[in-house]
């Protein structure tokens, strides 16, 4: 007859640790964005405005782009200011903010949603930038040009600083 064994006790044995390997990572810009002492003064950037097809497609319109100290780094803080008339309806006054269109058009960026209709207009609807806190006035009124088709319903209008 067989003689009793001692049972086999079980050991567990950790598993190896694991390695990370470094991997290479995008660095991200997080330099903030420049902001301009009073009485500063601006004008359209050369070429602009320009006319574009929408991100979001034909079901909407609207004015936009960025605003650039003399250095072209983006500024944010600064108001924009849009009045004037679309498709012969006084649309009052509008304000944006510099730096609040990060989505759309990075730093510095500002955005007008203009309705759900591309409306052609010459010269009835403007922009202007104004100081945020005095509300003084920093470029004069740029007049703008709209068109009633998918292919230029965006109108960007990046202004650059030529002064203090």
């Amino acid at each position: 007859r067989p003689l009793p064994t001692t049972a086999a006790t079980a050991t567990l044995t950790p598993p190896p640790e694991e390695t990370l390997t470094p991997t290479a990572t995008e660095t991200v810009d997080l330099t903030p964005p420049a902001t301009v002492q009073a009485g500063a003064q601006f004008e359209l950037q050369p070429g602009s405005p320009t006319h574009t097809a929408h991100v979001d497609g034909c079901s909407v319109m609207g004015v936009g782009a960025r605003v650039f100290d003399t250095q072209s780094a983006p500024i944010i803080g600064l108001a924009v200011r849009m009045g004037g008339e679309l498709g012969g309806l006084n649309i009052g006054t509008l304000d944006s903010l510099t730096g609040s269109a990060t989505d759309l058009f990075g730093f510095g960026g500002y955005y007008f949603d203009l309705g759900d209709t591309p409306i052609a207009s010459e010269n009835t609807l403007w922009i202007q930038l104004i100081d945020a806190s005095s509300e003084a006035p920093l470029s004069g009124q740029i007049f703008l040009t709209t068109y009633a088709n998918c292919e230029q319903n965006l109108v960007l209008v990046n202004l650059r600083q030529v002064g203090p």
